[in-house]
């Protein structure tokens, strides 16, 4: 990995490009979204894959209740975002009830 760190530096100094392949490599493997990608291209080997690299992710231990927590599995965050977008669509609901106010206030 060093060894393609020197070369992509290398070419960045003569030209400006996309990302860097050593960094999306780097993310890939600190995020754990190396192991979705062989998942994906390893239907035989998904079971496995997914019990050694991408359950430990979220969850350490063999739970029983292991259902219960599979909507987390959508991201690291998932609660974070779930409770953001129900924020913004309150916050969507309220403006455009105010637009529609607004509106009738100009008709009458």
């Amino acid at each position: 990995m060093d060894a393609l760190k020197v070369e992509e530096k290398a070419l960045m100094a003569s030209k400006h490009s996309s990302p860097l392949l050593s960094d999306i490599m780097d993310r890939t493997w600190e995020t754990g979204t190396f192991w979705y990608t062989l998942a994906l291209s390893s239907p035989s080997g998904l079971f496995t894959i997914f019990q050694r690299h991408i359950r430990p992710l979220f969850c350490k231990d063999n739970l029983e209740e292991f259902h219960l927590i599979m909507p987390f599995l959508w991201g690291k965050n998932v609660g974070r975002i779930a409770y953001q977008k129900v924020s913004d669509k309150k916050e969507y609901d309220r403006k455009l009830e105010q637009e529609f106010k607004d509106d009738d206030e100009i008709l009458a």
